[in-house]
């Protein structure tokens, strides 16, 4: 609207000069300058504050102000309070990078556009960057990942002053070999005094070692430098002990390529013919005297490429099932507004060819699709808009159909080629799994107690869940198949749930371990296998595919929830195998399911918030 007035008021001022022919003379040089202020970095979340306030007109005339945000970070809804004012505000409500620019005119001619950049970082994120591989010798550069122009910075080393500035040059060789721990404090727009912590290792040995990794196809580059005034004799390397080479003769050096002095050794490592995950990489050279230096570096061979699932309108989103041919069923948030509040509601959904499907299960609490098979049939739970109760739904050829018992809860898990559902119903005051095929539902019983509940049907119609004993003594995972429920045992404890069963009829699951906590379990040929943690507490298991790969989600030893998948005995947490071009910024933190191809889908949280991902192998 600013900007529309600013128009009109110059159009109308040079009619009047065309008129009156009273504003002759060099127009360019009449012309006012626009500036707007400098670069900032601020915590997400807050406000900012524009300065377009340095902005002179050559005539001392009083100027109009026309602010535009031209860059938010995706999903952003930061906008200007008043884009005419000297210093507008906007919330920059996510972190990442914004760009306003800046127009003033006198009346009479506009100045050419000023740019100023902003940007919004999460406190936790805010980090100490050196410009080497640690050990850090010799003289090294220290900078903050982020910092406003005009901010000053304050560093310390073991709590001795170094100086001002960023990047600030530190000679190590004053130090003595050994951690130390660098703080840098600055301060933000907001006032507030931020101290940043970072524990580094000097090493200024009579041999010096350097080592970067690049990535180069199937390839890793590996790319080694080494001084001693002995002279380098010698490099050598290995991949978890087991030596790679030797290299005797050093490469020629270009001047510009490595610090002088130094002798270049460069070799690959080829992807390819290792087991993804993670893996150490030991670079060691020796110098003419004997002296040596050794470095390890921790590396990843990527398993799977990331695949962010997007969401209905920019918000959350989250995937629950995967089909054999990859169609993916999940949840996306959508805002809405009730009662005068903006509020984010779940919508069941299928994400297929790169588009998202809402199937128009909503519901006062959300809706959700839970399982879906290759004919894009699905089956979810949800509720109509004023019904009290969530229902079961199936979705097939573009049609929902509420398959919940009337005046009742219910919940549909699971589906299958069939197009045979499975859920819980509510039963007077008891729950009860069910099937549901061909328009009609029938309860598949209990173990001898009052509840069952039904997660997930192969495409033999075989129906895995949990349902209470007698007596409601324990609650225990089952089997449904021939007519017939039998228990499938705990791990120990007094509880045990199916969740997920492949077509050759193995089972996953997570079951309390006697009076310890609950951890993710593979049922096969009658044996109930604990498939442990990372370190944590608990785990689940999720989803199962006919290779017996399992996945789900669990804990490390720090308390971080991470996405795991288990493989031939050996549990790995899924962000160990991301490929960093498609996994920066991204933490898994639940696969919960897996299909035959190998492709894995979840929630994690990524970038713009909390989102559906799918994993696709690499190989």
């Amino acid at each position: 609207m600013a900007r529309f007035r600013n128009w009109l008021r110059l159009v109308a001022v040079l009619a009047t000069c065309s008129v009156l022919g009273a504003c002759g003379g060099d127009e360019s040089a009449a012309r006012p300058t626009a500036d707007a202020g400098t670069a900032q970095v601020v915590p997400a979340g807050q406000p900012v504050t524009l300065d377009g306030s340095a902005s002179r007109d050559p005539g001392g005339a009083s100027l109009n102000f026309e602010w535009v945000l031209v860059t938010r970070p995706t999903g952003s809804q930061a906008a200007l309070d008043d884009d005419s004012a000297a210093g507008p505000v906007f919330i920059a409500d996510l972190a990442g990078t914004y760009v306003a620019t800046l127009r003033v005119d006198n009346g009479r001619t506009a100045s050419e556009p000023a740019t100023v950049t902003v940007t919004a970082v999460l406190l936790d994120t805010l980090a100490i960057v050196v410009d080497m591989p640690e050990p850090l010798f010799g003289r090294a550069r220290l900078a903050l990942s982020a910092a406003t122009a005009d901010a000053p910075v304050w560093w310390e080393v073991d709590g001795r002053a170094l100086g001002q500035g960023t990047p600030l040059s530190w000679d190590t060789t004053t130090f003595a070999d050994g951690p130390h721990a660098v703080v840098a404090r600055t301060e933000i727009p907001t006032g507030q005094v931020l101290e940043i912590r970072r524990s580094v290792t000097v090493d200024n040995a009579p041999v010096r070692l350097s080592v970067a990794i690049s990535n180069r196809g199937t390839d890793l580059d590996v790319d080694v430098q080494a001084v001693s005034a002995a002279g380098i004799a010698a490099v050598s390397a290995s991949l978890d002990g087991v030596p790679i080479g030797l290299l005797q003769k050093p490469n020629a050096c270009a001047a510009a390529a490595c610090d002088a002095g130094f002798d270049r050794y460069r070799f690959s490592v080829d992807t390819g013919a290792i087991e993804p995950g993670p893996h150490r990489l030991a670079v060691a050279a020796e110098d003419a005297s004997g002296q040596r230096r050794q470095q390890e570096l921790d590396i990843t061979v990527p398993a799977y490429a990331l695949t962010d699932l997007g969401t209905l309108d920019g918000g959350r989103s989250g995937a629950l099932a995967i089909s054999k041919s990859g169609i993916v069923a999940g949840w996306s948030s959508v805002r809405v507004i009730e009662g005068g509040d903006s509020l984010l509601k779940s919508h069941a959904t299928l994400f297929m060819g790169g588009a998202i499907v809402d199937l128009g299960i909503v519901g006062p609490y959300g809706g959700v699709a839970t399982a879906v098979d290759d004919a894009a049939q699905a089956a979810g739970y949800g509720a109509a808009a004023g019904e009290p109760h969530t229902h079961a739904y199936f979705y097939s050829d573009g049609a929902l159909r509420d398959i919940g018992t009337p005046g009742q809860d219910s919940y549909a898990f699971g589906i299958n080629e069939l197009g045979q559902v499975v859920g819980e119903a509510a039963q007077g005051v008891v729950d009860r799994a069910f099937i549901y095929a061909d328009g009609s539902m029938t309860f598949l019983g209990t173990l001898g107690g009052p509840h069952s509940r039904a997660n997930a049907i192969n495409p033999q119609g075989e129906v895995v869940g949990s349902a209470s004993t007698a007596g409601d003594a324990t609650r225990e995972a089952f089997l449904y198949a021939d007519g017939r429920m039998r228990s499938l045992g705990t791990l120990g404890g007094w509880m045990s749930d199916a969740t997920a069963i492949s077509a050759g009829g193995h089972v996953t699951g997570f079951s309390l371990t006697g009076p310890g906590p609950a951890h993710a379990f593979l049922y096969r040929d009658g044996l109930m296998s604990d498939l442990g943690t990372l370190g944590g507490t608990v785990s689940f298991g999720l989803g199962i595919n006919g290779a017996d790969d399992v996945v789900g989600y669990t804990y490390r030893s720090d308390g971080v929830q991470v996405a795991f998948l288990w493989r031939k005995g050996r549990m790995v947490d899924l962000n160990t195998l991301l490929d960093p071009a498609s996994a920066a910024g991204w933490r898994l933190q639940e696969a919960a399911a897996i299909n035959d191809r190998g492709q894995i889908v979840g929630t994690a949280s990524g970038p713009d918030g909390l989102r559906a991902f799918l994993l696709t192998p690499l190989r």
